[in-house]
C-alpha cells in the first residue's frame, strides 16, 4: 500500500468512525425528551394537548415522526394549525392555532360553542357559563365535530363578524324568525337585518348608526333596516 492508498484509507476511516460516533451521540439518553411545552392554547389544556400528541419521556427527539404527532393534533376539533419545534436537548415545542368559538347553540342538553367554519369547539351545561351570542330559531344538524352549515347560519355569521369589532361582544342573541328574518339582539336593544340581502351594505350602514349614536351617547330600543334605504331607528 502506498502512501497515496494509505491517506485515503486513513481518512475513509476516521470519516467512519465520526459518524458513528456522531450517530451515537445523536441516539444517546442526551436527546431523550424530558419536556413539552405548549403555547397559543386557550380552549385546550396542555395536558390534553400533550396526551393527543402521544408522546412519551424517554423517546429520543430525533426519532419523533413530527407528521405523526401533527396529524394527531389536527383530528381535534378545537384546533386549525400547529407548529412542532425541536429544542436541543430534550424538549419539543407545540404551538398550536386554535379556531375561535362565535356562537352558542342550544342542542337538547348540551350549549355548543361553534366556531365560523361550523366546528364545535367545546360543549358547556348551562349558557350562564359562556359569553357568546345565542342562535336561535333554526333546526341544526350535527356532522361529527361540526354543525351543518346552512345559508341562514352562514349569513348570520357574516353579520356577526362584520358588526361585533363596533359592538364589541355586546350581542346577546341571534334569532331568526319564522319568515327568514335575522334579528339581533344587543342586551334589551334589536337590530332587524330582515332577509339576508345586502349584507355588506347593512353592515356598513349599521356600523354607521351604531358609532354616531355612541358618539352623541345616545341609546337606541331598535334598529330596523329590513328596508335598508329606509332604515327606522327607535331611540328608548
Amino acid at each position: 500500500m502506498n502512501y497515496l492508498q494509505r491517506k485515503e484509507y486513513f481518512g475513509l476511516s476516521l470519516s467512519l468512525v465520526i459518524i458513528i460516533a456522531l450517530l451515537t451521540f445523536i441516539n444517546s439518553n442526551y436527546f431523550a425528551l424530558t419536556k413539552v411545552t405548549v403555547k397559543g392554547n386557550g380552549l385546550l389544556t396542555n395536558e390534553e394537548i400533550i396526551n393527543f400528541t402521544g408522546l412519551n419521556n424517554g423517546q429520543n427527539i430525533f426519532q419523533i415522526d413530527f407528521d405523526k404527532v401533527s396529524n394527531r393534533l389536527m383530528r381535534q376539533p378545537q384546533i386549525k394549525g400547529v407548529v412542532l419545534e425541536r429544542r436541543f436537548p430534550s424538549t419539543v415545542r407545540i404551538i398550536v392555532d386554535e379556531r375561535t368559538p362565535l356562537v352558542v347553540i342550544q342542542q337538547g342538553g348540551d350549549c355548543l360553542l361553534v366556531s365560523k367554519e361550523g366546528w364545535i369547539v367545546d360543549k358547556r351545561k348551562e349558557l350562564t357559563d359562556v359569553s357568546l351570542p345565542l342562535l336561535k330559531g333554526l333546526d341544526v344538524k350535527i356532522l361529527g365535530n361540526k354543525i351543518k352549515m346552512t345559508s341562514y347560519i352562514k349569513d348570520s355569521l357574516r353579520y356577526l363578524t362584520g358588526i361585533d369589532e363596533v359592538v364589541n361582544r355586546g350581542i346577546t342573541q341571534i334569532q331568526i324568525d319564522n319568515q327568514r328574518n335575522i334579528i339581533f339582539y344587543l342586551g334589551s336593544s334589536k337590530v332587524e337585518f330582515g332577509q339576508p340581502l345586502n349584507i355588506n351594505y347593512k353592515v356598513k350602514l349599521f356600523k354607521r348608526i351604531y358609532s354616531k349614536l355612541k358618539k352623541e351617547e345616545k341609546n337606541f330600543d331598535y334598529v330596523n333596516l329590513k328596508y335598508y334605504n329606509n332604515p327606522v331607528i327607535k331611540l328608548e
